[in-house]
């Protein structure tokens, strides 16, 4: 079998692996350019992996490949998967693997041909992450908050909506050009990352308006206390730079009722920021 095992690594084009099919699948012989891929030796390869092609398998992926694996051959003898591997480094390289089973004389044999696809899936991520985030600021755009707050609250996973603005932001791009007003918008944004905790939605709606959503689990009075935090420390940084200039942070806040969709939340804590810009450098909350 070994024999046969590397006569098709050596004649198939493309990166090759030759197992037995047995479980984890051991390896009866590899080509040389998937070694080269992964950074192995022959020798290095089976001392690392035990001789078994699931421990080259990235390991949050193993269960997922062999039930895919073990399902798609079943069905048809043969298979296509992409999932992730590991390299001498500890490097992840995303590929694409298919596989076909073939009857030996003394056992079966999965044949696997793999497809480095990491810089395919690199750019889809990076896609992705252009396609739902706000290009100056990094944070999710309106489209993206927008729909991760309704997916939460499909979940019962209620919360606190605040609609925040800068007060007085024109008359900083104005003076001072847009250059700087763009680098207040990002220092705003670094400071509700900073501040408002993981869980939290953040999002840049446009121009100068963000949105904050608070899970509903959160304590009200440590909210606030975040939501001020953020306020104190953006005057203070404007203060200073620009003291001439009387820029300061205004935010309106609602609870999410049970029957609040996503525009009538986002009605009501309009509302409460017009009354907290009102008297500039506010919050308001309902």
């Amino acid at each position: 079998m070994r024999k046969l095992a590397e006569l098709i690594t050596n004649t198939l084009p493309g990166e090759i692996i030759v197992c037995c099919y047995k479980e984890d699948y051991p390896i009866c012989s590899i080509n040389d350019k998937l070694l080269e891929k992964l950074g192995y030796t022959e020798e290095e390869l089976t001392e690392a992996t035990g001789n078994k092609m699931m421990n080259l398998v990235y390991p949050e992926d193993r269960e997922m490949v062999k039930q895919n694996i073990t399902q798609q051959l079943c069905c048809k003898k043969e298979y296509e998967l992409e999932f992730r591997i590991t390299g001498k480094e500890k490097n992840i390289i995303w590929v694409k693997s298919a596989g076909s089973i073939a009857d030996m004389e003394d056992g079966r044999i999965l044949i696997n041909s793999v497809t480095d696809i990491t810089k395919y899936i690199e750019r889809e991520k990076m896609l992705e992450k252009e396609a739902e985030s706000d290009p100056l600021t990094g944070l999710y755009n309106r489209k993206k908050a927008i729909c991760v707050i309704n997916e939460m609250s499909s979940h019962k996973n209620r919360g606190i909506l605040f609609v925040c603005d800068i007060d007085n932001f024109k008359s900083l791009n104005d003076t001072e050009g847009h250059v700087r007003g763009d680098a207040a918008l990002i220092y705003l944004a670094g400071l509700m990352k900073r501040h408002a905790g993981n869980e939290v939605v953040i999002s840049r709606i446009g121009g100068d308006e963000y949105m904050l959503f608070f899970p509903e689990r959160e304590n009200i009075c440590c909210i606030l206390e975040k939501m001020k935090k953020i306020q104190d420390d953006f005057a203070d940084y404007m203060k200073e730079k620009y003291p001439m200039l009387d820029i300061s942070f205004s935010a309106g806040g609602v609870k999410q009722g049970e029957s609040d969709d996503f525009n009538i939340l986002y009605r009501k804590a309009d509302i409460q920021l017009y009354r907290a810009k009102e008297r500039k450098g506010c919050i308001e909350i309902n």
